[in-house]
């Protein structure tokens, strides 16, 4: 199932970077991580700055375009083949956790590359696990409004999406104070009062987090009907 899995994640990158719609998108989006939101933070007025900026951005700007443009969903070809139901739902679940596990292996790395220009354990740490966090919101799950027999399958829907547009606001906030704490020296270097305030800001990312982990099996419902189309 794991080589399924990797084949179809490099078949939908494939098919999103041939598409010209999505690489407009994908340059705006490019363009907004890396100059326009860490202009006003001056992130780049210094090479250590700028180090560490980009070390903790990249794995995100990465989650952000890949679940955009490549969400989980099940491919046709899936449904031509002789897999039963049960096995599909595995391909989803494992397509969900190779992402999260990907994504959050990416910011690891990120974050151990800002340690060598200046960040401290603390700040490392906490960089390395706002990732997982945004890996479990950033991962894209196509859905579909009803399934084959018509019936809904999310009445709360805007529920979800209000929980993944406050989490990812909170990570993405984190994010840019673990970047300026990070430049001043990390987590360690600042007031208590800023700590407290960092650790109530994650306590709180926590607790969306697990809100959007409860609606997965909705999600999966809507994967198995939610289908790719490509060339066979």
């Amino acid at each position: 199932m794991l080589r399924l899995i990797v084949r179809q994640y490099v078949s939908g990158l494939r098919e999103s970077g041939a598409d010209k719609r999505q690489m407009g998108l994908n340059a705006f989006w490019i363009a907004y991580a890396f100059f326009v939101l860490p202009a006003p933070y001056k992130f780049y007025d210094t090479g250590t700055g700028a180090g560490i900026y980009l070390a903790l951005a990249i794995p995100m700007a990465w989650c952000t375009l890949e679940s955009v443009f490549c969400p989980i969903r099940m491919p046709k070809i899936l449904f031509l083949c002789p897999m039963d139901a049960q096995m599909r739902q595995t391909y989803i679940r494992g397509t969900y956790r190779f992402k999260v596990v990907l994504h959050t292996l990416l910011g690891i790395v990120g974050a151990i590359v800002s340690m060598a220009f200046g960040n401290d354990w603390l700040g490392t740490l906490g960089a390395a696990c706002n990732m997982l966090l945004y890996s479990l919101f950033g991962v894209g799950v196509d859905a579909a409004a009803s399934n084959q027999g018509g019936e809904d399958l999310d009445i709360s829907r805007w529920g979800r999406i209000a929980v993944r547009v406050i989490g990812c606001v909170l990570i993405i906030i984190l994010q840019l104070i673990y970047v300026s704490a990070a430049v001043e020296g990390g987590i360690l270097a600042q007031a208590r009062w800023e700590q407290v305030l960092i650790g109530c800001l994650t306590a709180l990312a926590l607790l969306f987090a697990a809100r959007y982990v409860g609606y997965w099996k909705t999600m999966q419902e809507e994967a198995l009907f939610a289908i790719r189309e490509e060339k066979l």
